[in-house]
């Protein structure tokens, strides 16, 4: 995951940087960094070969929030997956195993304090950013014997959620909220691993929606 940390830790620096310019309400909690955990419903799409299947597995990741008033947050997120790439072929419907990968979002956003609740309140969200698709290798074998190479993929993608903030002090507490996660593929644009016609392709107008439930503690500064 290199190159997946070094992206998402120029973002944080970023981020943070103009948050720290951001007017605030000084009534409010400032900053809380949540660390999570849970399980990524991953997605299929119906490709030229057959429906391409994202294996659902656990995820994990961080979060960031900083207030810049009572009910708002601007939220950074990171989340990653470790899955495996499976295609259903056409017409025989067996299942082809072609390589791990993972998945990895790269969000900024919002959070809105929709109700208040004892000890918390209830939110919703919504992020854009970038999702990278991430082989764990660099070829694999065709049917054919053709060494096929691949690489990692870059995608616009969007998501929107909700959950919960319960706090135990004022200075831990518990997040649980679910959410959809949805690369964007343009007009002219397709996710594509392989080469020649060895590969698996994605065509533009495919949508891929994915999504995930997730809890972690959030640590409040």
């Amino acid at each position: 995951m290199g190159r997946a940390n070094r992206y998402f830790m120029g973002v944080v620096l970023g981020v943070i940087s103009a948050m720290v310019a951001m007017p605030v309400d000084a009534g409010a909690q400032n900053l809380e960094i949540t660390p999570y955990g849970g399980y990524f419903f991953a997605g299929k799409m119906a490709v030229r070969e057959g429906d391409l299947n994202i294996k659902n597995d656990a995820n994990y990741g961080a979060l960031i929030d900083f207030t810049i008033m009572r009910d708002v947050q601007v939220e950074l997120m990171f989340n990653r997956t470790d899955t495996r790439l499976v295609l259903k072929e056409y017409p025989t419907g067996v299942n082809k195993n072609l390589f791990d990968m993972s998945v990895n979002y790269f969000h900024i956003g919002g959070i809105y304090r929709a109700q208040e609740i004892e000890n918390g309140y209830l939110f919703t969200n919504f992020s854009l950013g970038a999702t990278l698709f991430a082989p764990e290798i660099d070829t694999y074998e065709a049917e054919n014997g053709e060494i096929v190479s691949v690489s990692d993929e870059w995608r616009f993608s969007i998501a929107l959620g909700g959950g919960i903030k319960y706090f135990l002090s004022d200075k831990i507490g518990i997040r649980t909220q679910i959410r959809l996660l949805m690369p964007i593929f343009f007009a002219g644009g397709g996710l594509y691993f392989g080469t020649g016609g060895s590969g698996v392709n994605l065509g533009a107008g495919t949508n891929l929606v994915q999504g995930d439930i997730t809890g972690g503690l959030i640590f409040i500064l």
